[in-house]
């Protein structure tokens, strides 16, 4: 082999090994939607029913049935939380039906609720199980997860019962009533490169994710009533690092779309949740929201 020859083969393999580094590698959010999980939009937690224990965090005991006919849960210690779904931009009537804990030597227990840090007006709970309800002003609630905490005066373990649990309220049910507004489902769809979203829908997938990959969307188009829509935005969360880190970033109509850098430092997985808001008023409720090629691509490799 001369020493040309050599010298070629050389430079041909440098040149691949740099194609290798520098080649564009994408992930298609579009082709991920099939795998991708519904948030759904909470109106109702039927708290003790099968099915039901998603949305309770913290502070919740085991599910239950009231003298073997009601499902419920008790709330115990100091505080139990729960988290909801929410895509409404107007104020909500939260409801609920509870029941204090028979504790000796409190009369009366008192809620005080707190959605996402916001508290509202104390509640006076009666003795036995009865219906309360609070008003949620508008901009309380935020676009997707909110998290409620119930704030409990008292708790501690019923007199001459074997029960040592820290008891503080029975829980039968709690839902959300917006005015003019009652549950649909609209399905999100893929239509091309792009992710069609309904009103009032949240979407999660979860995608591979490496150092250097920043996500893109392309744009996002209107489908429907324009003019009552146009002001509305999509919003977008990344959550990486088992959630320890993320972006939380709105998409508007007409602004070209967006470049954010993901700071992994290993290759790992991403959550993506795309949230859309309620149709404005006067919007055509068969509208949507159309976000166009949205992906994860390399840094310095892709366009």
């Amino acid at each position: 082999m001369t020493r040309f020859t050599t010298l070629l083969i050389f430079l041909l393999l440098a040149g691949l090994s740099c194609g290798r580094k520098n080649e564009c590698t994408s992930v298609s959010l579009t082709k991920s939607l099939p795998t991708a999980a519904t948030l759904s939009e909470t109106w109702l937690v039927d708290v003790g029913a099968p099915g039901q224990r998603q949305p309770l965090l913290e502070g919740w005991s085991g599910d239950e049935r009231w003298n073997g006919q009601d499902t419920f849960v008790w709330g115990i210690g100091s505080a139990s939380t729960l988290v909801v779904h929410r895509y409404g931009n107007s104020g909500v009537r939260l409801r609920f039906r509870c029941a204090p804990a028979p504790l000796s030597g409190v009369p009366h227990q008192t809620v005080n609720a707190r959605i996402n840090g916001i508290s509202l007006p104390p509640v006076r709970l009666s003795a036995g199980f009865a219906v309360y309800e609070l008003a949620i002003p508008a901009g309380a609630m935020r676009l997707g997860a909110n998290v409620i905490e119930w704030r409990y005066a008292s708790w501690g373990a019923p007199p001459n019962s074997p029960d040592t649990r820290p008891l503080a309220v029975a829980w039968d049910w709690i839902e959300f009533v917006e005015k003019g507004t009652t549950p649909r489902k609209q399905p999100t769809v893929a239509e091309g490169d792009a992710i069609f979203l309904p009103p009032r829908t949240g979407i999660v997938m979860t995608v591979p994710v490496r150092p250097g990959n920043v996500f893109v969307a392309d744009r996002v188009d209107i489908v429907g009533q324009t003019r009552a829509m146009e002001h509305a935005s999509v919003m977008v969360e990344l959550i990486w690092d088992g959630g320890v880190s993320s972006a939380r970033f709105d998409i508007h109509p007409g602004s070209g779309g967006v470049r954010v850098p993901i700071s992994v430092k290993r290759p790992g997985t991403m959550d993506v949740r795309l949230l859309a808001p309620a149709a404005p008023a006067g919007g055509d409720q068969a509208a949507g929201w159309r976000i166009v090629g949205a992906r994860l691509i390399q840094d310095g490799a892709c366009r």
